[in-house]
C-alpha cells in the first residue's frame, strides 16, 4: 500500500463513519516499525501518510519489541511515529504495546522478564512526563512472534501500577 492509498482509505472511513454515526472517534493505526528510517519498510516520506486532521480524530500506534525490552524513549520505531505525531496535534494513543515475546517452543528468560517489567515502569514514567498519550494498552496474547503475556508476578505488578494511574495526560 503507498502513501496516497492508506490516506484514501483511512478519509473513506472517516467519512463514512462519521455519516453513520458522528460521536464515533476515528483515526489512522499505524505500526511503528513503519517509522524507523533506513530500514527496507521505512514509509519515507511522513506526512504522505497522514490524512489530514479533518479526517482524524486520534492517531494511534502499535509498537513492540520482540526479543529485547526496548524503553519507547529509547526505540527508533516508536520515536519516529511520536515526534512526527507530536507535531500533528491530534490526541495520541498506542493501541497496542509489548515488551518481550518467548519464542514458540522456548522458556521465558527470567532476566528478560526483570528486564519487561522495569521497562514497563520506565515507560509509564516518561509517558506521564510527556503527558501527550491518551491510552495506552498491552498485547497480552500470542502471536507468530511468541507470547506476549504478562504471565510473570513483577510484570503484571508493573502492569497494575500503570493500570492504577489512570490516563497518562
Amino acid at each position: 500500500m503507498t502513501g496516497a492509498q492508506f490516506v484514501a482509505l483511512q478519509r473513506h472511513l472517516y467519512t463514512v463513519v462519521k455519516a453513520a454515526n458522528p460521536s464515533i472517534q476515528w483515526g489512522p493505526v499505524y505500526m511503528a516499525y513503519w517509522w524507523e528510517a533506513g530500514t527496507d519498510h521505512y514509509i519515507g516520506d511522513k506526512a504522505a501518510w497522514w490524512p489530514g486532521n479533518d479526517y482524524a480524530d486520534f492517531t494511534a500506534v502499535d509498537t513492540y519489541s520482540a526479543k529485547q525490552p526496548v524503553p519507547l524513549e529509547d526505540s527508533a520505531e516508536f520515536r519516529g511515529w511520536y515526534d512526527y505525531m507530536l507535531e500533528i496535534g491530534e490526541p495520541m494513543l498506542i493501541t497496542e504495546y509489548g515488551q518481550y515475546a518467548v519464542e514458540p517452543g522456548q522458556r521465558s528468560d527470567p532476566q528478560k522478564l526483570r528486564e519487561r517489567a522495569a521497562t514497563i515502569r520506565q515507560d509509564a514514567a516518561w509517558l506521564a512526563g510527556q503527558g501527550t498519550i491518551s491510552m495506552w494498552l498491552y498485547w497480552d496474547a500470542t502471536g507468530t512472534q511468541g507470547d506476549w503475556r504478562l504471565s510473570d508476578p513483577e510484570s503484571q505488578q508493573a502492569w497494575r501500577e500503570v493500570a492504577r494511574t489512570g490516563r497518562t495526560d
